[in-house]
């Protein structure tokens, strides 16, 4: 089990608040593995990232279209699938590419492999051993 603290407060729209981000390594299309922070929400069912990041990695699936709802608004981005890693357990997380550079991570994948404990201070991830 790993403990995380919260980000910086951050303003949005007339309200103060916290993110729970961790970091996620995920298998580069050069085969090493490199990283990018996400923000833990486990009402997003499934996890989305920026394009920018999404083309220096090796893809496990064929891109398809995906028709996402969020906070922002309605759009369509391309579902695929990416090895990731966390904590140096390996998985494959579903995720949906966005011209936007949004970085959720959210239940599929995730929580197949993971159990997550909010705490007022911080929050603590740990692997699901099967």
């Amino acid at each position: 089990m790993t403990y995380f603290r919260y980000s910086e407060p951050v303003h949005v729209n007339g309200f103060t608040t916290v993110r729970a981000k961790v970091p996620v390594f995920f298998l580069s299309s050069e085969g090493s593995w490199i990283s990018h922070d996400f923000i833990v929400d486990t009402g997003a069912d499934v996890s989305v990232m920026g394009k920018s990041f999404a083309s220096r990695l090796a893809y496990f699936s064929v891109p398809r279209a995906y028709s996402l709802g969020q906070v922002k608004g309605h759009f369509v981005g391309q579902y695929t699938v990416f090895k990731a890693k966390i904590m140096d357990k390996a998985f494959y997380l579903p995720a949906v590419v966005v011209e936007d550079e949004d970085y959720i991570l959210g239940r599929a994948g995730f929580l197949d492999h993971f159990r997550i404990h909010f705490e007022p201070y911080g929050f603590k991830v740990e692997p699901i051993h099967y």
